[in-house]
């Protein structure tokens, strides 16, 4: 095994436990061995070796000066420079150990090295010496502990957790994480607040990615409102100034297999929304309107600026410029008896409403209003398209306008005879 390298004045690979630095006063602390841990156990504390104490909250670090087991008392020394056996691994495995860098001690092995996980380790000092990747050597160590929080230098991309140790963030306050970044000016795709990236290794026919981001939010008891996730883009710069597009939410999904088929069991969703209610429970409300569930919400009544361009609640953009397949815009599957109606359009205000559908045919051509499959096969009187022939007058009509057209046209409606 290679051995350590020496870096600045501090040379490597002398006799662990001995001291590099001057002492002063201030820095020894003493408890019994039960309250640390080394590399050896927890509650055995042996001359020389790193250790982390006060292990209910696991912030302090030092040097043991005596050894001993369980109510033996221990002296810590808790700074100064130290020659310390460095695991040279960082979170994802081996990694070279460089004079400055920031070094950990894990709470439950007592071990020294570049592991940054806020749930496992804590800061131990910096490294005064290198350590080739995956090699443990002795090298010269600035001891000096600092209070533990929940990420590290290098972000929130070296907190690491699982399912039976998770990151705790706390529950006091109402906001556990709050992150705040600036930027000046930028190009290409900008700032970002968090970035997050997953890259599969191996292939998972049993396996689901949740999601980069996976929230999930607990109601127990009763609110006003509930959000598992809720985003806001707010611009006020305070000057006139161009934006191309202003977005709450923006996902997209791309499909990048030049030469090879992917084999569908599902479709692809760009956004996938699954709604559940359990058959005992019961929604009931006393307010205005339909209180049920709703798949999407779209609130425009905050709009008070007349913005040259009508607002639309939804968009759908079809077609690519005529390079793309056949699709539909919207698309209503129904698979119940109870469904009501495939299009709903309900005028709660006493505004008039214009137009329940305006077809905009100002560039390309709309070849037919409404277009029916298996329309030779209408025989009975239930279908909605029918094959019959009716002499009768009409008795209703269904109002129809054509944009800058004065005159006023039906639809006729006529009984079944």
């Amino acid at each position: 095994m290679p051995d350590g390298i020496d870096w600045g004045v501090y040379p490597a690979n002398l006799t662990r436990g001995t001291q590099v630095s001057s002492t002063y006063e201030g820095r020894y602390i003493t408890m019994t061995a039960a309250e640390l841990r080394t590399a050896t156990a927890e509650g055995t504390a042996v001359k020389g070796y790193p250790c982390v104490f006060g292990l209910v909250a696991d912030q302090m670090v030092g040097v043991c000066m005596t050894s001993g087991t369980l109510t033996d008392l221990i002296s810590v020394d808790t700074e100064g420079i130290w020659n310390v056996s460095v695991t040279a691994n960082d979170d994802d495995g081996g990694s070279l150990v460089s004079g400055g860098d920031l070094l950990y001690i894990g709470i439950g092995d007592g071990l020294v090295s570049k592991i940054s996980n806020s749930v496992t380790h804590v800061p131990f000092g910096w490294a005064l010496g290198s350590v080739p990747s995956a090699d443990v050597e002795m090298i010269a160590v600035k001891v000096h502990g600092f209070p533990k929080c929940v990420g590290s230098p290098g972000g929130l991309n070296h907190v690491m957790g699982d399912l039976t140790d998770p990151i705790d963030l706390g529950t006091a306050g109402v906001t556990p994480i709050s992150m705040h970044t600036s930027s000046g000016v930028m190009a290409g795709l900008g700032c970002k607040g968090i970035s997050i990236t997953h890259t599969m290794t191996a292939d998972s026919p049993a396996g689901t990615v949740n999601g980069l981001i996976y929230l999930e939010n607990n109601v127990g008891y009763g609110v006003v409102d509930a959000y598992a996730a809720r985003m806001y883009t707010h611009i006020n710069p305070g000057a006139a100034e161009t934006v191309d597009s202003l977005m709450g939410l923006r996902l997209e999904v791309n499909v990048d297999n030049a030469g090879y088929t992917i084999t569908q069991t599902d479709n692809v969703y760009g956004i996938h929304i699954r709604m559940r209610q359990s058959a005992t429970s019961v929604l009931s409300g006393g307010g205005a309107g339909d209180l049920s569930f709703v798949g999407i919400m779209v609130d425009m009544a905050y709009i008070y600026t007349d913005n040259v361009y009508p607002s639309r609640g939804f968009f759908a953009r079809m077609g690519g410029g005529g390079a793309t397949y056949p699709g539909y815009g919207f698309s209503v599957q129904c698979e119940s008896n109870n469904s009501l109606a495939a299009y709903h359009v309900c005028n709660r205000t006493s505004a008039v409403l214009p137009a329940v559908m305006l077809i905009d045919t100002e560039t390309g051509r709309m070849e037919n209003f409404l277009s029916f499959t298996n329309a030779a096969t209408a025989e009975n009187h239930t279908d909605i398209l029918e094959a019959e022939t009716s002499n009768v007058a009409p008795d209703y009509a269904i109002r129809v306008n054509l944009v800058g057209d004065a005159v006023v046209r039906y639809l006729h409606l006529h009984p079944l005879t």
